[in-house]
């Protein structure tokens, strides 16, 4: 798992490279955060079969980036509303947790659905048809995301972020 190169295809090849081209820095900070936003948002995708645009993420990236890759896997097999609804919450900690490769696989595949949902989501919210705008509709996402946490009671690292400050800086030069 996260040990052989990955690649986005067809339309979520061409959103990788547009939101690393304005926003993030390498394929693989999409590759992190994106199933995290698909599962705040409840939004999968399927793969787009169209192999004329690919963005790869090499090997060596995932290896190094392994442990929130992990950490983001496991979330979203422990929090999935749609594919494992019928589950309960000790069978979700087993399914995560297991080291058996039919359920890896499967994991995998929820998995990649919700990164495809989220690579949507970040396009649609930053991106968009205005692409000039994209500080603006950053900022925007991450303080209506920072708001639903705070809601929770939880402390709001979203904003202490060093990609957020160098955006931020960026913006003002």
């Amino acid at each position: 798992m996260f040990e052989r190169e990955y690649a986005f295809k067809g339309k979520h090849a061409i959103y990788v490279k547009e939101l690393s081209e304005t926003l993030f820095p390498r394929y693989i900070d999409v590759y992190i955060i994106a199933p995290l936003v698909g599962l705040y948002y409840n939004r999968t995708a399927s793969i787009d079969g169209n192999q004329n645009e690919t963005a790869k993420i090499f090997a060596e990236q995932l290896v190094a980036e392994r442990k929130r890759l992990e950490f983001a896997y496991k979330l979203v097999i422990l929090c999935d509303k749609n594919f494992l609804k019928d589950e309960n919450f000790e069978e979700r900690i087993k399914r995560a947790f297991s080291n058996d490769e039919s359920i890896i696989n499967e994991n995998m595949r929820i998995f990649e659905e919700y990164v495809l949902g989220g690579v949507e989501v970040l396009y649609e919210k930053i991106i968009g048809e205005d692409k000039d705008e994209y500080i603006g509709k950053f900022i925007e996402f991450i303080n209506d995301f920072a708001g639903d946490f705070m809601i929770y009671g939880l402390d709001n690292e979203l904003t202490d972020s060093t990609l957020i400050k160098e955006i931020l800086e960026t913006s003002e030069d």
